[in-house]
């Protein structure tokens, strides 16, 4: 964002409930969250002092294309997101390799899941 000219004020570290704490007192401010239709609640919760706007402007959307083969054979699946981790339960694969999960929401989507998440992944 920065390379484009546009002024970064807040950078949090983790999930959405992280940010809103590095975010701090947000009373009385108006904020716009363009977000996914399937946003984790987290960030705006947090942000409840403020005058908080939600918008969906995007929706994931599993591809149909998945390189089963790819996720067969692999000895760690590292998620990004809890619509991966989602999306990842619809395939139905029959391995079971180790998992990785970054940020607290993701891996708590895991767990609901039953994906246990490995503690340090191996790079």
């Amino acid at each position: 964002l920065q390379e484009r000219g546009i002024r970064v004020d807040v950078i949090g570290d983790g999930g959405g409930a992280e940010l809103a704490r590095a975010w701090g007192d947000a009373t009385g401010q108006r904020l716009l969250l363009p977000q996914a239709r399937e946003a984790h609640p987290a960030l705006a919760d947090g942000l409840r002092d403020a005058d908080v706007t939600c918008v969906a402007v995007y929706e994931t959307v599993a591809r149909e294309d998945i390189d089963r083969d790819a996720l067969e054979t692999s000895d760690l699946v590292c998620f990004f997101a809890p619509s991966a981790v989602r999306a990842y339960q619809t395939l139905g694969l029959a391995s079971r390799p180790q998992f990785w999960g970054h940020g607290p929401t993701t891996r708590a989507v895991m767990a609901e899941a039953g994906l246990a998440s490995i503690e340090n992944p191996p790079w």
